[in-house]
């Protein structure tokens, strides 16, 4: 082998060595991007379940508050009823105790 061809091959040998030390770095970067996509990805993922929860939260509150207030006016129609109808008794009896001159 002549003089020539040893310095193109050791040329050679030099940028595989090159290329392969790029390779090791570029697989370390690659390596590190796919840690920050996985803590990203954690954080986001524990977000979503911390908002729902707290949809959900909300919604029962609404929920009980709705039926709450329902409760509130069938109870407040019910007293109506209830002090309508005692007036009316109270008038109904006070009619028939004029009547008789009570």
């Amino acid at each position: 082998m002549d003089a020539d061809s040893r310095v193109q091959l050791t040329r050679i040998e030099g940028k595989l060595d090159l290329v392969n030390e790029r390779h090791e770095t570029m697989k370390e970067d690659v390596r590190k991007i796919e840690r920050t996509h996985a803590d990203f990805s954690r954080r986001v993922d524990e977000r979503f379940h911390t908002h729902g929860n707290r949809l959900q939260m909300l919604e029962a509150r609404n929920h009980v508050s709705e039926g709450e207030r329902a409760a509130v006016r069938a109870s407040a129609r019910a007293l109506w009823a209830v002090a309508g109808g005692s007036g009316l008794l109270a008038a109904l009896l006070a009619a028939i105790m004029r009547h008789f001159g009570i």
